[in-house]
């Protein structure tokens, strides 16, 4: 009743100013004539007045029938928010239509996107645009058969968008098992992170509350479920015999045949499979004791998954690198926890910590769909006890303990990486013999000390001390990263080296500038140093025109894919770079700066461009003028065919939502869905503007 006193008194005030039309009389004038855009903006043309309400009312539904649905939504909310009565249920309930609108809009959409993520992503916003519309329908007061019916509506459209969602990501699941399965020794790595994580999780939820505690087990079992499923399929790749080639058809080629194993790669698999059964054995405990809500128990069935998926690893080789990476990561991050327990004034409280330890795994849960919400509610506050640290010490043990048997063997021949032992990487310089056997013997005298170390500082943290803990954790670390800077280093690439060298120009050209600046004393010994600087980077110019002459003969040679004619052209730029150089360095020798300063400048400007077409950056205008006009035609009806769709190629996309049969049942529900919003979303649009709301 309150509200249609309100309206009653609008309709009597509107026609006051009988000379000029009103802002609500030029809206409405312009809304009956279906000039929708202009009547939104008079209806908003002013912003105090006791019709206010109403014209924010009329401007949501014009934006409506504009197509303006961001637009209408926000109308409709500030009218539902400042309104009572029959005004603020017919905002509200406009508001759901034109989300849910909006919502159909995204959907439909988001079925011609190819790429599954832009797609994903697409119905993602459709389905949060859905939410607000039922939002919106259950704010209505007081409620209606026609509320529940579009409640109804929207729920079954937001299910279906979800149900796409989910089998994007199911399809994409499935894909990146297949590829993780024909790589056992990084899908083996992956799992035994995954344990860690579930075992560092379960450890902090052990000292939650009881309704955290069982929140998150049912949290970590899906995961663990997850993992093992995987391991299983892992499981059988290994046992499972290499497959036949298909027969081909009469007249096609014979595909090649699969290379039968030898026996030492058949032991491999077999070690590894048996080390795979075991950690099934312990994830299927873990998921015991995490139904039983039994954290602590858990996490040791977590811990033994993770001991027996390191000991599968072991039958594959390794990088050198990534183990060396691996250790001096974990170790780090346990030498600030250690530190930070050392330091704590009360009962060694330690804050979340960096790296590949503990509480950096927590946090890493943030990335798992499954535990994000589990990850939340456990982030790590405390390291209440340093004995949490001995798992992740254990692992550097035995990451030491490969290091302290490492084999590298001799170049240029390609090395073959011997199981459980690590090796040199192929983009590494070749080694003599004599260098294989110098850089073993120092690995495996890092990995000694780093093993002796690590493990003293494990069994300090067994007992719950990591003040003693800590020196052997420094130890430890040092001989780590001793080992890395043991590894010979891969070589430049020449753009890297060409930008490395525009650099040191570049601050050549302003040392020579500020000589001018500089006492007659200081001149002399400043230039001097300049000068040999300058004939260094000639050297250095030298030599990366030659590195790249060697490109372009293998690349004609090979067919390489980058054309030699290019990279030529930039060797012709950089040997000019360095005749400049050379210049610059002597026009320094006779004192002549200023003359120095330009040719400065100029290999710059020579180098610069050189790298620009390393780096595929060629001006190509000239190449485009010389094209014949038929083929910019033909180009421009190819891309016209592009755009128009293609039912037949829309059938075969690899990444369809669903089957054939199922797509009907969807496009029969939408046409119902379409019949229902005609009949129920009518009825707000026909409180139209004449009446004023």
């Amino acid at each position: 009743m309150k509200a249609r006193a309100l309206l009653t008194v609008i309709v009597i005030a509107s026609p006051l100013a009988a000379n000029e039309p009103t802002a609500l009389e030029r809206g409405n004038e312009a809304f009956k004539a279906g000039r929708f855009e202009e009547a939104a903006q008079a209806y908003e043309s002013e912003e105090s007045s006791r019709d206010l309400l109403t014209r924010r009312f009329n401007s949501g539904v014009s934006w409506a029938q504009a197509g303006s649905v961001d637009k209408s939504v926000e109308r409709f909310q500030e009218v539902a928010s400042k309104a009572d009565g029959e005004l603020r249920s017919a905002a509200l309930y406009n508001a759901g239509h034109s989300a849910f609108t909006k919502a159909a809009a995204m959907a439909q959409e988001a079925e011609a996107l190819e790429d599954p993520d832009e797609r994903a992503r697409k119905l993602a916003e459709a389905a949060e645009s859905y939410q607000s519309a039922a939002q919106f329908f259950r704010s209505v007061d007081p409620p209606s058969a026609a509320i529940s019916r579009n409640l109804g509506i929207t729920k079954t459209a937001l299910r279906a968008v979800l149900d796409a969602i989910a089998k994007i990501e199911e399809e994409k699941r499935k894909r990146a098992e297949e590829e993780a399965l024909k790589s056992p020794d990084r899908l083996v790595k992956a799992l035994a992170d995954k344990e860690r994580l579930h075992r560092g999780m379960s450890r902090a939820l052990a000292r939650e509350s009881a309704q955290s505690v069982r929140l998150g087990s049912r949290r970590l079992r899906k995961s663990t479920t997850e993992t093992r499923a995987l391991a299983e399929k892992l499981h059988h790749a290994l046992i499972a015999p290499p497959q036949t080639p298909p027969a081909t058809q009469p007249g096609q080629p014979k595909p090649p045949a699969t290379p039968e194993p030898t026996e030492e790669e058949k032991k491999r698999k077999e070690r590894a499979a048996e080390a795979v059964t075991r950690a099934i054995e312990a994830m299927t405990d873990a998921e015991v004791s995490h139904s039983k809500l039994e954290c602590e128990a858990a996490a040791t069935a977590h811990s033994k998954a993770v001991v027996e998926l390191r000991a599968a690893s072991e039958s594959f080789p390794f990088e050198i690198q990534e183990l060396i990476g691996e250790a001096v990561g974990r170790q780090e991050s346990l030498n600030e926890a250690m530190d930070t327990l050392v330091r704590a004034e009360t009962g060694g409280i330690a804050p979340e910590v960096k790296g590949e330890g503990f509480g950096k795994q927590i946090v890493d849960a943030i990335k798992d769909k499954v535990l994000l919400p589990l990850a939340k509610l456990v982030s790590p506050k405390s390291l209440e006890d340093a004995k949490l640290l001995t798992e992740d010490e254990d692992d550097v043990v035995w990451g030491a303990g490969i290091l302290s048997n490492a084999e590298v063997p001799p170049t240029p021949a390609p090395p073959e990486k011997t199981p459980g032992h690590p090796g040199v990487p192929p983009e590494g310089p070749p080694l003599s013999a004599e260098e294989a056997k110098k850089l073993t013997e120092g690995l495996r005298t890092a990995g000694k000390e780093a093993l002796e170390a690590s493990t003293r500082a494990r069994e300090e943290l067994t007992q719950g001390l990591p003040m003693p803990a800590l020196p052997h954790g420094k130890k430890a670390l040092e001989a780590l990263q001793r080992a890395a800077e043991l590894l010979p280093k891969p070589p430049k690439p020449p753009e890297e080296r060409l930008k490395e060298l525009i650099d040191r120009q570049k601050a050549a050209s302003d040392a020579t500038q500020e000589l001018a600046t500089l006492a007659e004393d200081s001149k002399a010994p400043a230039r001097k140093s300049l000068e040999q600087g300058q004939r260094t980077d000639g050297k250095e110019a030298g030599g990366i025109a030659s590195e790249l002459e060697k490109t372009v003969k293998g690349a004609a040679a090979a067919g390489g894919a980058q054309p030699p004619a290019q990279v030529s052209e930039a060797v012709k730029k950089i040997h000019e770079g360095e005749e400049k150089v050379f210049a610059s360095a002597e026009l320094l020798s006779q004192a002549k700066d200023a003359d120095a300063k330009t040719a400065i400048a100029s290999d710059i400007k020579l180098f610069e461009e050189a790298l620009a077409l390393l780096q595929g950056k060629k001006d190509k205008k000239d190449e485009e003028k010389k094209q014949d006009p038929q083929q910019d035609q033909q180009k421009e009806q190819d891309s016209k065919q592009k755009k128009q769709p293609d039912r037949d190629k829309q059938e075969q996309k690899p990444y369809a939502l669903s089957p054939r049969d199922a797509r009907f049942r969807q496009q029969d529900m939408d046409r119902k869905r379409r019949e229902e919003e005609k009949k129920l979303f009518s009825a707000p649009s026909t409180l139209s503007v004449e009446r004023d709301w």
